[in-house]
C-alpha cells in the first residue's frame, strides 16, 4: 500500500512539474529571443556568491558591458575590486547562456516539483557548508513562442549550485546558475593573473 501511494505521489508530482515547464510543441528556451538595456548605469546581470565563512564575491555587469568584481568579508570590508570592459559579443554570450537555461522563466515551485519527482517524492538539500548564490538578471524584452515579457528583473537564490547541477542534470536551470558561477570564478582568476 505504501509503495502504491508513493508511486501515485510521484506520478502526480511529475504531471504537476510538466504542466508548468516547457510544453510540447513550444519553442525551447534556446529558441527564445531577448533584448537588454545598453544603458551604462543599468545592471543586466548581478551574481553574488557567499561562502560558509562569509566571504562574498560579486560580479556585476552593466548594459554597456562594464564588468565589476568585488570581494568582501562578512564585516563588509572590501578585500579586492577589479573592473574590465566586455565586448558586446561577450556580454550577449553570457546573457544568452542564462536565457538558454531558462533563468528568465525561473519558477521556484516548478523547480521544487521537478526535484521531488526526480527523487521519488523525497526531499533534497545540498550540504550545509555549500555556497549561497543570489542572481539577478534583467532584460527589457523576452519572447518564447506565445510567452512574452517586458522589463523583467528575475532574482534567484540558490544554495549549493555545484551540487544541485550535479545531482539534477535534467533541470537545466541549475546548470545555467552553475555556469554563471563558473563565469564568476573565471573572471576572478583572470583578475588575479593581471595583478601579477
Amino acid at each position: 500500500m505504501k509503495q502504491v501511494v508513493s508511486m501515485m505521489m510521484s506520478a502526480w508530482l511529475f504531471l504537476a512539474a510538466c504542466a508548468f515547464g516547457q510544453r510540447k510543441g513550444e519553442p525551447t528556451y534556446a529558441e527564445a529571443t531577448f533584448e537588454y538595456s545598453r544603458d551604462p548605469t543599468r545592471v543586466v546581470l548581478h551574481v553574488i556568491v557567499t561562502t560558509p565563512d562569509l566571504i562574498t564575491r560579486t560580479m556585476t555587469v552593466y548594459g554597456d558591458g562594464r564588468l565589476d568584481l568585488e570581494i568582501r568579508t562578512g564585516t563588509e570590508t572590501t578585500l579586492d575590486e577589479h573592473s574590465r570592459q566586455t565586448s558586446t559579443e561577450e556580454l550577449d554570450r553570457i546573457l544568452r547562456d542564462a536565457v538558454d537555461h531558462g533563468l528568465i522563466e525561473w519558477d521556484e515551485g516548478r523547480i521544487h516539483s521537478l526535484q521531488l519527482t526526480s527523487r521519488g517524492g523525497r526531499g533534497y538539500g545540498p550540504p550545509s557548508d555549500s555556497q549561497n548564490v543570489t542572481l539577478l538578471i534583467s532584460v527589457t524584452e523576452y519572447r518564447r513562442g506565445s510567452y512574452q515579457l517586458k522589463d523583467v528583473e528575475r532574482t534567484i537564490r540558490l544554495r549549493g549550485p555545484e551540487y544541485v547541477a550535479r545531482d539534477f542534470p535534467e533541470i537545466v536551470e541549475f546548470t545555467g546558475i552553475h555556469n554563471l558561477v563558473a563565469q564568476l570564478d573565471r573572471e576572478f582568476k583572470e583578475a588575479e593573473k593581471m595583478k601579477k
